[in-house]
């Protein structure tokens, strides 16, 4: 309760907290000493320690104002961390019951007895209870053994559950369930289910979408693996980047050791040998005892405790502790941890009725690794990981070789025989990736709040380096469900301006580099870039927002002057009228709750230009950027009847009442990084109050807003780059104050390469600010799990790009595309500056557990598709296009490269 570590005990009536005060010196066993006692409201069985609704609605989060600091350090010192103390689930005969705990008073917690139904009360006789996120949406499902057969139950994240077990195809209740455990057995990253059944061993795998498909684990021989076993484990004894199991003995069965190989291409878990540990039931505990960077064993018996120590090779050197004689065939449990964080474990059981302690014997050259692992809960985001990051997997490497551990509790224990560790890598239960170079003892490595997948990254030159201009592709993501069942469509196509800043001409030519980064895949069909050639005093704008296409037809905007707003301000009255004058990366953020990544409270912000002129075309213009949902969390919004789906923009104005009421339902918005669109005002003011509300319960932050009397020039469809797009001189529109001078003209494509070149930096950022990176510091490692699926084949892809006809570049992680345009022939006129607009067709698909068909770069996606994935109705146009990509479509990511890698330090280039 004070992230140090306690003990619970219990009898048939009364639950037990307390803590051991050791004296190692003085070879004391350890004094008990009570904290506080809790009435239990049957006899239990079990109990585990579980922070269910710690992601709860009613814990939105204060967001930060920038008035605080904008100092990176003292906003990271300052962000909420984690601390809240876990729910202790009670289970037995009588069914589950939730004990939670409060705050701490005079050294002692608070704490009672959930009576709130929550939707487990209907389990009966239950015998084992394992946490798991199988969905990936940040809050602790939970799976359960109750009369013999296995139960799933769904966390909505409002403190309900709700039972999940129709959609998987389970053991049959015949085979008779007796325990399970929780881990990424197949190494594909979503978590899966091992159990140990009458019969034998078995694992429900994961399959995602909140579906599990059960299949019998057998021995090389096709027989059955561990029958009558009264316990599983799962840990990496022997540091072959496979995960292992353990099996406590049954009346009829004795406690082994399996080893096994994965195929990390099929997911296939194979046996690979079999030890036998004791004879008859066992309770079993696991961990380093001596610190030599083994797994070692504590084994439970109704004969006494032994200790197993790992040799290394799947095979124990088995020692007794201590001598029992039980007449019941029910050995006590053994429970491990570093009680008196010296880095060494302590045991604990049940001797004659009394909590024992044994210690390990500590060495001066044996060294150890502590580490506690949280998810995020910052002000900018969180709920993507349940707080201690239960499940995720948590590896360390070093002159020992490799050792893994699956989270279970608030801090994790690694011995490490004579050395230090050379690096640490977790993989969270999401996918996130981190990495840690030369850990320390004791640290606390939090979640880092950056992004998974969002969309491509475009990088431009500035004359001395390449720099991130904007990312793209943000109207076509592939299989996002916004809801259960419910996918966002797509518009594949989107034109977007660049800064001019970035687009200095490099060797004769403009060279854009086009990077994946992230966990996705993207998919491009068509690249083309127009030049825009105006007089300096203008400033022109691509139409594009994110939206349908009905308002962002091809097109861009030309103003000759704009006008800053008077005053701007938040639903609670705050002034973000200077954030909002320059486009500077200072942004008014109008909003101070949040519920999650990309939700937050409906907010507003109040936008007031004074009297406008109505009788010309007005537009507004605004400059912003969006911290998305993703799909998991999209799912975790819909099943929690505490949340509403976030709100897109909307504009509302004053009526004959002077109310607002909204005006635009929806006007688009910015997608992904800041980027400027433009909204049309006709016919959105009834009075002469002119003012402007921008309402949303999105996640946007707002750099600039401007008003401006302008005009709209289309783009024509077809970028051919053998004739100007338009040439405009003289032109009159007395409605309009926009320069008449203007030349468009597409750029010839000259060339277009696909290689492998790594994951930029990241950059330190505030927690109101977007995502950026350093494309000068580069790391080639992997930096997320692998894909299944094909990629193109690196090398020239000038032909794939060249025209709009569903023949894709399929970019993984890591891939990055340098794309060429010639340069115009004709000097641009004295007083003239050109800017650039970058027509590109193509889709984007996370690889979020959630996202249908994310796992996987197939399959292709296509222009006459009715769906994604593909239905039925398409198959004929499906294999037309799989032939297409047939010599193109031809490479693939290695997953060894990722599973057996130990993380290294960046490199610049």
């Amino acid at each position: 309760v004070d992230t140090k570590p306690e003990i619970l005990v219990w009898t048939d009536t009364q639950l037990m907290l307390g803590n051991a005060q050791i004296d190692r010196q003085a070879q004391l066993k350890g004094v008990w000493a009570p904290l506080a006692q809790l009435p239990l409201p049957f006899p239990i069985t079990g109990l585990l320690p579980a922070d269910l609704f710690s992601v709860d609605a009613h814990r939105g989060t204060p967001a930060r104002r920038p008035a605080d600091t904008m100092d990176p350090q003292k906003q990271l010192e300052a962000s909420v961390r984690h601390e809240t103390i876990r729910d202790l689930v009670l289970f037995g005969n009588e069914g589950i019951r939730i004990v939670t705990i409060g705050s701490i008073q005079e050294g002692k917690p608070t704490w009672s007895v959930l009576d709130d139904p929550i939707g487990l009360g209907d389990l009966k006789q239950v015998t084992s209870v394992v946490p798991i996120d199988w969905e990936s949406d940040g809050d602790l499902d939970l799976v359960i053994v109750a009369q013999g057969k296995l139960v799933l139950r769904q966390n909505l994240g409002n403190r309900m559950f709700q039972d999940a077990g129709n959609f998987s195809l389970l053991p049959e209740e015949s085979k008779g369930v007796k325990a399970l455990a929780v881990a990424d057995i197949d190494r594909d990253v979503d978590l899966d289910i091992v159990v140990a059944l009458q019969d034998g061993l078995g694992v429900l795998e994961n399959i995602q979408h909140g579906q599990f498909r059960f299949r019998e684990l057998l021995d090389p021989s096709g027989n059955a693996l561990g029958p009558q076993s009264s316990s599983v484990s799962i840990a990496e004894l022997n540091n072959d980047y496979s995960w292992d199991i353990v099996l406590g003995g049954g009346p009829q069965s004795a406690s082994k050791a399996i080893l096994t190989g994965t195929d990390y291409k099929t997911g296939a878990i194979r046996s690979q040998q079999q030890s036998d540990l004791l004879a008859g039931p066992s309770q079993i505990a696991m961990g380093d005892w001596n610190n030599d960077s083994k797994i070692d064993l504590l084994l439970s018996s109704p004969m006494g405790l032994d200790l197993g120590l790992n040799q290394g090779d799947g095979s124990f050197s088995i020692a007794s502790m201590s001598k029992r004689e039980l007449t019941n065939e029910i050995p006590p449990e053994v429970s491990l941890g570093d009680i008196d964080s010296d880095g060494w474990l302590e045991a604990i059981s049940i001797e004659q009725g009394k909590p024992t302690l044994y210690f390990s014997e500590s060495r001066a050259d044996h060294r150890h690794l502590v580490y506690r692992v949280k998810g995020i809960s910052d002000p900018n985001g969180g709920g993507r990981n349940n707080q201690y990051a239960v499940g995720s997997t948590l590896e360390v490497f070093g002159p020992f070789g490799y050792q893994a551990r699956i989270i279970q509790d608030d801090s994790v224990h690694f011995g490490l025989g004579a050395s230090d560790a050379y690096s640490l890598r977790t993989i969270f239960v999401n996918g996130l990736t981190q990495g840690i170079i030369d850990p320390k003892s004791n640290e606390m490595l939090e979640e880092k709040q950056v992004l998974i997948g969002s969309c491509p990254f475009l990088y431009g030159w500035d004359g001395r380096r390449w720099e991130l201009a904007t990312d793209l592709l943000w109207n076509a993501p592939l299989g996002l469900q916004v809801a259960k069942g419910k996918v966002l469509p797509d518009r594949r196509w989107e034109y977007l301006s660049l800064p001019r800043a970035l687009m200095k001409p490099k060797d004769g030519f403009y060279e854009l580099r086009i990077t994946e980064e992230l966990w996705e895949s993207a998919y491009f069909d068509h690249l083309a870039l127009l030049a825009i050639d105006h007089p300096e005093q203008t400033q022109w704008f691509s139409n594009e927002k994110v939206g349908p296409e009905s308002i962002a037809q091809p097109s861009i905007w030309g103003f000759d002057q704009t006008t800053e707003a008077i005053v701007v301000k938040d639903s609670r009255g705050n002034d973000w009228s200077n954030e909002v004058q320059l486009q500077d990366g200072v942004f008014a953020i109008p909003f101070e709750q949040q519920f999650k990544q990309g939700l937050i409270e409906p907010s507003y912000l109040e936008v007031d230009f004074g009297k406008i002129d109505t009788s010309k075309p007005v537009q507004l213009i605004l400059t912003g950027w969006i911290y998305p949902t993703d799909t998991s969390l999209n799912i975790h919004i819909d099943q929690n009847q505490a949340l509403d789906a976030p709100k897109p923009l909307s504009l509302w104005t004053v009526d004959a009442k002077g109310e607002f009421r909204e005006a635009i339902p929806f006007t688009g918005f910015p997608g992904g990084k800041p980027k400027t669109i433009v909204v049309p005002l006709d016919g959105v003011f009834q009075t002469d109050d002119h003012r402007i509300r921008l309402a949303h319960s999105s996640q946007i932050y707002w750099d600039q807003i401007r008003l401006g009397v302008g005009r709209s020039v289309p783009i024509s469809a077809q970028d051919n780059p053998e004739r100007p797009a338009i040439r405009e001189s003289g032109l009159n529109d007395p409605n309009s104050g926009v320069a008449r001078e203007l030349s468009l003209k597409w750029l010839t494509l000259a060339s277009a390469q696909l290689h492998y070149r790594g994951f930029s930096r990241e950059l330190p950022r505030t927690r109101h600010e977007p995502h950026w990176y350093d494309y000068q510091v580069t790391s080639i490692d992997p930096a997320w799990p692998p894909l299944r699926g094909k990629f193109t084949r690196f090398g020239d892809v000038q032909e794939l790009l060249e025209y709009n006809d569903d023949a894709l570049v399929v970019m993984g992680s890591g891939d990055e595309m340098i794309v060429r345009f010639e340069l115009p022939k004709d000097q641009l006129p004295e007083g003239w500056v050109r800017d650039f607009v970058l027509h590109s067709v193509g889709w984007d698909k996370d690889a979020a557990m959630n996202t249908l068909e994310g796992q996987s770069s197939l399959p292709l996606p296509f222009s006459k598709m009715s769906q994604y994935p593909p239905g039925f109705e398409d198959r004929t146009e499906a294999g037309w296009i799989e032939r297409l990509h047939k010599k193109t479509l031809t490479r693939s990511q290695n997953p060894e490269s990722f599973w057996k890698l130990a993380p290294v330090e960046s490199t610049k280039q």
